[in-house]
């Protein structure tokens, strides 16, 4: 005999404490959640859609705040039909985040993939996490790159990688499903809501800005077409140009050779980064928003990176800061700038202090100020003749030299016209001789290549510099964007004045410009 009592508002409880309504087929109406038939004593479970011997302690809402995507490639209905309807929300969350957070982070050469703890893949997918991911990997739905951690050797670190599949859909026409788990859905948001909590100081600033952003496109293919062309004019001035390898050149020769194909996915892909993000910002519930802005310092040089970091430029003039327009105010020629600051103040580090010692670099520190830091130009007149200075194609193929000269791996020796060549006839060599020298340097710092020493000191001192702005912008909204800072156009005078105060402070008025 069932012991039960009746409720005030009609439902009943049995002794587990489990409520419960009773039902009759009689009565021609649908049964709903948790309902007992009055004839075999069996609950309806709605999850699972089904009769049971006992009442389902899940509380199933009629709407829900947070949503999740329904893919065509991974439909829900392939996933019950896979995983078991118990499992359709868990893993219709999990494709949702891991596609997200992919055309968020992807902008790296060495991206990995997404990375998820295993508390984390517990939360989502639950305690039987292992089995799912082995089973999507196996059947090619997932990719899985696993990694030790740099500062634990004990511990695997693991990021995920969903099917190209995934990605082949524009965003906008993907159907998106409300959560009807109760539990589940407080728990995504308690998930949410860790990730995010412990900002403080200067990532808490950007958030709050973030808070305030929107992004609308009206014109979206039009801006795309724009983003296409400059996308096809930089592959071929790298065609042409003499600083390019063959192997870069190949790679683009082949991505051109199928030009409709070429144009299909790269506005496909620009479609779907722009509704993905428009999908971010839309999200009902703050701190699932919060969690996908992704504020977080690169470990590499201490930049600091959120959700607009890497988006097309085009895309970012059209963010808006409590609903008015943007300016970006940056470093003039930021590499080569910072680059004149690290040669006449050195670094902190004790690796490198008896190598700016030994390599002072005169002749690169006199040119750039000569030049107001613009060495690019320098370099154009220097290599090509006079009025080649204001050539774009020219001064682009400048910003590749210099970059390759800098950041690339340096040979001890070459011939004539060689890279270490073309360097001593720019700035000396002493400048070709330091960056050899750093280059098979140990910093310390658990860099994969020594020949990224350079890049990491240089990004290290811009971030630096870019916090002490940051400090001073106080109440001012604002968005750091590499080595630049984005505001609303009304604070770009403020703005402007606390650029200069702060180079006045640092003292280094002769080196750091701001445009």
């Amino acid at each position: 005999m069932l012991n039960r009592k009746v409720m005030k508002n009609g439902y009943k409880k049995n002794r587990s404490g489990g409520v419960y309504n009773l039902w009759s087929r009689e009565s021609g109406i649908k049964a709903k959640h948790n309902d007992r038939d009055i004839e075999t004593g069996l609950y309806y479970n709605e999850h699972l859609d089904k009769w049971g011997k006992y009442i389902s302690k899940k509380v199933m809402k009629g709407s829900s705040d947070m949503k999740m995507y329904d893919f065509k490639f991974y439909a829900l209905e392939k996933i019950k039909d896979v995983f078991g309807e118990l499992k359709v929300e868990r893993l219709g969350v999990f494709f949702s985040l891991l596609y997200e957070r992919t055309m968020i982070e992807r902008y790296d050469e060495d991206w990995k993939g997404v990375y998820l703890s295993t508390d984390d893949l517990k939360r989502v997918i639950g305690e039987d996490w292992n089995k799912v991911i082995i089973r999507l990997f196996n059947n090619e739905i997932l990719d899985i790159n696993k990694r030790v951690s740099k500062y634990r050797g004990d511990r695997l670190l693991r990021y995920f990688k969903l099917n190209d599949e995934f990605f082949k859909e524009v965003i906008s026409e993907v159907r998106k499903v409300e959560l009807k788990d109760e539990r589940f859905e407080r728990s995504m948001r308690e998930y949410y809501s860790k990730n995010c909590d412990n900002r403080t100081g200067i990532m808490k600033k950007v958030e709050v800005t973030l808070d305030k952003c929107d992004l609308v496109i009206n014109d979206l293919d039009v801006v795309i077409d724009e983003l296409l062309r400059k996308r096809l004019e930089k592959d071929l001035l790298n065609l042409e140009s003499e600083f390019i390898s063959k192997h870069d050149k190949q790679l683009i020769r082949n991505k051109l050779v199928d030009m409709d194909a070429y144009e299909r996915e790269y506005k496909g892909d620009s479609k779907q980064l722009y509704y993905c993000l428009r999908g971010i910002l839309e999200k009902d519930i703050i701190e699932e928003r919060r969690s996908f802005y992704r504020i977080n310092k690169d470990e590499f040089g201490g930049r600091l990176y959120h959700l607009f970091s890497n988006i097309p430029k085009d895309y970012r003039k059209r963010l808006t800061i409590d609903g008015e327009d943007v300016i970006e105010i940056d470093i003039k020629a930021s590499q080569p700038s910072f680059l004149c600051l690290l040669f006449e103040r050195g670094t902190s580090l004790e690796f490198t202090k008896g190598i700016f010692d030994k390599h002072n670099n005169e002749e690169y520190v006199r040119v750039a100020r000569e030049n107001e830091m613009d060495v690019y130009r320098y370099m154009a007149v220097k290599l090509k003749g006079e009025g080649f200075e204001k050539d774009a194609s020219v001064r682009a193929n400048m910003k590749i030299l210099f970059f390759k000269m800098v950041f690339r791996k340096p040979k001890k020796t070459g011939g004539k016209g060689s890279l270490k060549d073309v360097c001593d006839k720019l700035f000396g060599k002493s400048f070709y001789r330091f960056l050899y020298d750093l280059a098979n340097m140990d910093l310390g710092e658990g860099l994969d290549k020594n020949h990224k020493n350079l890049a990491y000191l240089l990004q290290k001192v811009e971030s630096r510099f870019l916090n002490y702005l940051m400090i001073e912008m106080g109440d001012i909204a604002f968005l750091p964007i590499h080595d630049s800072l984005l505001v609303k156009k009304s604070d770009a005078a403020k703005v402007r004045e606390i650029f200069k105060k702060v180079i006045e402070d640092k003292q280094v008025s002769n080196i750091l410009k701001f445009v």
